[in-house]
């Protein structure tokens, strides 16, 4: 057996090791130009243990596109059966229009495997004010659901004062087109400020910043690889072989999202 050969089976042994359970994982339009191109959101389910993910928290695109409640409900269709899929709801402010229908759309999705929600105020054209989502963010904070923000669609003191009002809120940072390595400042100053600030493992970029945003027994990464639309091995290769401890390499890729679900 060559070098490289038995340097691959070490990899995937490693990440096999880590039980991975990635919470960002998407289904996203057919044509869209992913990693892997692939004709069904079941192929895209299937798809997951080549890349060695266990488990996955999946969103839908489409919810950007049509409506974010059309696009949960194909979401919550495509996980049925699946163990170990769960659901990435997105919410916005029209599903808190008439009283009690937040709750009710909540626990329909908690119903439904809920692990995370996502918000896209500059996609879906909404403050994140209180005025606006103030029942939402509270709601969140309530059930003990973490909130996936994209680091393009609010500004970093829109971030700040989300974690200022729901301290108990933890929030996730990530975003598709523009590495985390642009804005290290802002987020050293996040990470020292605010204790519910988290970023997602795949687009940190390079591994120095994984081991700058976590500290002994403080993690502040979790394991999200942005499925299929780009390739999981960009976030396993910076966690498995960063200057951190073993348990918190677990806590990154397993442990923060076993939280959510066995609260």
């Amino acid at each position: 057996m060559s070098e490289v050969s038995q340097k691959v089976i070490e990899y995937k042994a490693k990440i096999k090791e880590l039980k991975p359970f990635d919470i960002s994982c998407c289904f996203p339009p057919i044509d869209y130009n992913s990693l892997d191109k692939f004709t069904s959101k079941e192929a895209i389910i299937n798809g997951l243990a080549k890349h060695g993910i266990e488990r996955a928290a999946f969103w839908n695109m489409d919810c950007n596109i049509v409506s974010p409640i059309a696009g949960n409900e194909e979401a919550i269709r495509a996980i049925k059966g699946h163990d170990n899929c769960y659901l990435c709801a997105v919410l916005s402010p029209d599903m808190d229009v008439k009283e009690g229908d937040l709750d009710k759309y909540l626990d329909y999705y908690a119903e439904n495997k809920l692990v995370a929600a996502r918000m896209f105020p500059t996609k879906l054209v909404h403050s994140m004010q209180d005025w606006c989502v103030g029942n939402i963010l509270a709601a969140l904070e309530k059930r003990g659901i973490p909130l996936i923000l994209w680091h393009t669609e609010v500004s970093w003191d829109t971030v700040a004062s989300i974690a200022t009002r729901y301290p108990n809120l933890k929030i996730i940072i990530e975003a598709i087109d523009k590495k985390m390595l642009y804005h290290s400042k802002n987020q050293a100053m996040l990470i020292k400020k605010f204790k519910n600030i988290y970023f997602g493992s795949y687009n940190l970029g390079q591994y120095g910043i994984l081991e700058a945003l976590n500290t002994a027994n403080d993690c502040r990464v979790v394991l999200a690889t942005n499925y299929p639309v780009s390739n999981p091995q960009m976030s396993f290769g910076i966690i498995t072989e960063a200057n951190v401890s073993e348990e918190t390499k677990a806590y990154i890729c397993h442990g923060f999202a076993e939280e959510i679900i066995n609260k």
